[in-house]
């Protein structure tokens, strides 16, 4: 070939370029990952930590301006007292990491509580030297908290004595009187839901139980015979809810005959002394002539209704000849009385022992005797 003309620069050749097919694709560069979000926790309990910065709390979803508001809101209460190393709080934390805790201005300088509290047991025997104390008192310890002072109590009187006695024996017949009535009403239910003609359901001989032992009437498993308490029997008519539920036991017939005749001179000994309560200004009976009007009605039911054996009525007889004018004070004694004096004449002419009708005898002439002096 002929040569280039002079002063012509000539460059490399070019490669000739190939197929498109042939050509690599540019390979995009990869992501990279987000960096995880930087949790920071706070978690210094010495009150000469550093502060918070506030921007430092700031979140997507509350400026670090909120955060900071609320806060200090929450902790307002806290700020507003001294909060010490002896905070019961931080002393609890302590104790939660264990091993020696570093002192809050010193991190490096491990802290002895026992050389503190020597040193405070010596600082309050110096207050107590210098202020003429009565004895020294040390700083509180959470570990060993401070006794209480003895003061002297002053001695209760009999007139306050009294009167917790009162308060405990009433509250005792309120206890009475509740699991009575949960007795009573168990019974009834179970009564109640049992098919008709099918005898007394199995399932009332508990309940019935506790309702007699409620009453102070207990079998003796020995003598077959029940016995009944009259302390017990107080506690639970001296309540007028009570005596209402012992009229309803007595209406419905719920207890056996024996245990009927074993009550009925206990509970006349027990209600006949209990005195009316004054009238109200419209002259009308108060609550508590109700129920022991109720509750007399019901016994002279009992009476009237019950193969009441001699013996039962003689002593039914001597608790009214005992109690003497009380026993006939209203209509609704009378007619328990007289109903008494009817059944009695009727069963003690009938039965075959002579002691018993002499017993009766003598209970009706001291009677008579006393209605004639009333």
């Amino acid at each position: 070939p002929p040569p280039p003309p002079a002063g012509v620069v000539v460059g490399a050749a070019m490669p000739s370029p190939g197929l498109a097919w042939q050509i690599p694709r540019p390979v995009p560069p990869s992501p990279q990952p987000p960096a995880p979000p930087r949790s920071t926790v706070y978690c210094n309990p010495y009150p000469g930590a550093p502060p918070i910065p506030a921007t430092s709390l700031e979140t997507a979803f509350m400026s670090g301006r909120d955060i900071a508001y609320v806060v200090h809101a929450i902790l307002k209460p806290v700020l507003a007292e001294v909060v010490t190393e002896d905070d019961y709080y931080i002393q609890f934390l302590k104790r939660r990491v264990g091993g020696p805790q570093a002192h809050p201005i010193n991190p490096r300088k491990p802290r002895d509580i026992n050389n503190e509290m020597v040193n405070r047991e010596s600082k309050a025997k110096e207050w107590a030297s210098e202020k003429s104390t009565l004895g020294h008192v040390a700083k509180s310890n959470v570990a060993r908290p401070r006794a209480l002072i003895a003061t002297p109590q002053a001695t209760p009187s009999d007139q306050d004595t009294e009167q917790q006695k009162q308060r405990a024996t009433l509250w005792k017949a309120r206890v009475y009187c509740d699991q009575a009535y949960q007795a009573y009403q168990k019974v009834i239910g179970i009564w109640r839901a049992a098919p008709p003609g099918g005898g007394v359901p199995p399932q009332v001989q508990l309940h019935l139980v506790k309702l007699m032992k409620c009453m102070g009437i207990v079998l003796d498993n020995e003598k077959k015979v029940y016995t009944v308490d009259s302390e017990a029997l107080k506690l639970l008519t001296k309540l007028g809810k009570g005596r209402t539920l012992v009229a309803r036991v007595l209406e419905q017939a719920l207890l056996p005959p024996n245990a009927v005749q074993a009550l009925l001179p206990v509970l006349l000994d027990v209600i006949i002394p209990l005195s009316s309560s004054a009238k109200k200004a419209d002259n009308s009976k108060p609550s508590e002539d109700i129920t022991l009007d109720r509750l007399f009605r019901a016994i002279t039911g009992v009476i009237l209704k019950l193969n009441t054996s001699s013996d039962t009525l003689v002593k039914c007889l001597e608790v009214i000849q005992t109690h003497g004018k009380a026993s006939i004070s209203n209509p609704p004694r009378m007619e328990c009385v007289h109903a008494l004096l009817q059944k009695g004449t009727m069963v003690v002419a009938q039965d075959p022992s002579e002691e018993t009708k002499a017993a009766w005898g003598s209970a009706e002439g001291k009677f008579m005797s006393l209605l004639q002096g009333v």
